[in-house]
C-alpha cells in the first residue's frame, strides 16, 4: 500500500504537469489507463487518494474540469469492474471490515480504535493533529470553504472508514501505513497553499526542516527493534543449516514474538534472507496454532507457505530459489 501511495502520488504530480501546461499530448492519453490500472491494482485503499487529488486538483486551478471529471469516472469504472471481476482474498479480506458499519450503527464514535487513534497522536502522531489545526486555520482564514469541506470530509470519513473496519483497535504498526493516508490529505493542502501564502519565506523552509530532523531521529530510534527482528531470524537461520534436519516448522510459542510482530510472513523472510546471505533457500516457518500445517508437513519437495504449498519444481528462478532439502517438514 505504501508503494501504491507513492506511484499514485506520481501520476496526480503527472496530471498536476499537464493541468498547469493547458495541453495534453497523446502520452498523456496513452500513460492514464496504464497508470489507472495499476493503482486499481495496487491497493483497495488507494482511491482515496486519488479521488482526493483529482478533486483538490480541480479547485486548485479550476481548470480542465471535464478531463479531471473522465480520470475519476474512468477509475471508479475500472475498480468496480476489477472488485467485480476479479477477486482476491486479500482485497476481500481487507475490505471486510466495513460490514462493521453495519454491525456497530450508530455507536461509531465510541469504539476502541478511536480512542487508541488520540493516544497515538499524543505520543507518536503529533504532527497530525497540529498540522490539521494549521490546514484548518488557514482555510477558514482565507475563506476557501470549498477546500475545508473536501479536506474534512476526506481526513474524517476515511480515518472513520479505518477504525470502524478495525473498530477493536488492531495492532499500531499494522494500522499505521492505512494511517499514513491521512498524511496526503494534510501535505497537498500544505504544500499547495499555506505554506506558498506565508509572507516570511524562510518559516517554510525552516518548518519541512524541522519536520525532516524529527523524522529521521525516529527512524533512528525505531532501528533498534528491526535490528533485533533481522538478528534473531539469522541466528535461526544459522542454527538450523548446521543440522541434518533443515526443514522445520516452529511453534509460535517458543518463539520471541515481542521481537518478531507478526509470524505469517516467517517462511518468505526466512527463504529471503539465506538466499540472499547464503546462498540457499531455508524452509523454516512459523506456525500460529499446533495444527496449522498438519496437513503439508509430510510432504517432500515442497515449500510450505502460510497459505500454500509450492512444489520446487514450480520454481524456475533457481538464482532466487535454492532448495536442496528435498525430505519432510519436522515440527520442533
Amino acid at each position: 500500500m505504501v508503494q501504491g501511495v507513492i506511484f499514485t502520488l506520481i501520476y496526480l504530480a503527472y496530471v498536476d504537469y499537464v493541468l498547469q501546461s493547458q495541453k495534453i499530448n497523446a502520452w498523456f492519453y496513452i500513460l492514464s489507463p496504464l497508470f489507472l490500472i495499476t493503482i486499481i491494482f495496487f491497493h483497495p485503499l488507494l482511491p482515496f487518494v486519488l479521488l482526493f487529488g483529482l478533486s483538490f486538483l480541480f479547485l486548485q486551478y479550476r481548470i480542465q474540469f471535464k478531463k479531471l471529471l473522465a480520470i475519476a469516472v474512468v477509475f471508479v469504472a475500472l475498480y468496480f469492474a476489477k472488485t467485480v471481476f476479479i477477486k482476491t482474498d486479500y482485497d476481500s479480506s481487507a475490505m471486510g471490515g466495513l460490514n462493521n458499519f453495519k454491525w456497530l450503527f450508530p455507536n461509531y464514535f465510541t469504539i476502541q480504535s478511536n480512542k487508541n487513534f488520540i493516544q497515538y497522536c499524543l505520543h507518536n502522531y503529533y504532527f497530525i493533529p497540529v498540522l490539521f489545526i494549521v490546514v484548518t486555520a488557514y482555510y477558514f482564514y482565507s475563506k476557501a470553504f470549498l477546500k475545508l469541506l473536501l479536506f474534512g470530509l476526506f481526513f474524517f470519513g476515511y480515518l472513520l472508514i479505518v477504525n470502524v473496519s478495525h473498530q477493536g483497535g488492531g495492532d499500531q504498526f499494522y494500522l499505521e501505513s492505512q494511517y499514513l493516508i491521512l498524511t496526503i490529505f494534510l501535505a497537498m493542502p500544505l504544500l499547495y497553499d499555506v505554506l506558498p501564502n506565508i509572507s516570511n519565506s524562510t518559516i517554510p523552509k525552516f518548518a519541512l526542516g524541522f519536520i525532516l530532523i524529527i523524522g529521521t531521529i525516529r527512524i533512528y530510534n525505531t532501528h533498534f527493534q528491526y535490528t533485533e527482528r533481522l538478528n534473531w531470524y539469522q541466528k535461526t537461520i544459522t542454527k538450523f543449516d548446521t543440522l541434518s534436519q533443515k526443514k522445520v516448522v516452529l511453534k509460535q510459542a517458543d518463539v520471541p514474538m515481542n521481537k518478531i510482530i507478526l509470524s505469517w510472513g516467517s517462511a518468505y523472510e526466512f527463504w529471503l534472507l539465506s538466499t540472499i546471505e547464503q546462498q540457499k533457500s531455508a524452509s523454516i516457518i512459523i506456525a500460529e496454532f499446533d495444527a496449522e500445517f498438519e496437513h503439508a508437513i509430510n510432504k517432500k519437495n515442497v515449500f510450505i507457505g502460510k497459505w500454500e504449498q509450492i512444489p520446487y519444481s514450480e520454481f524456475k528462478n533457481k538464482n532466487c530459489f535454492i532448495f536442496n532439502d528435498s525430505s519432510s517438514y519436522i515440527k520442533l
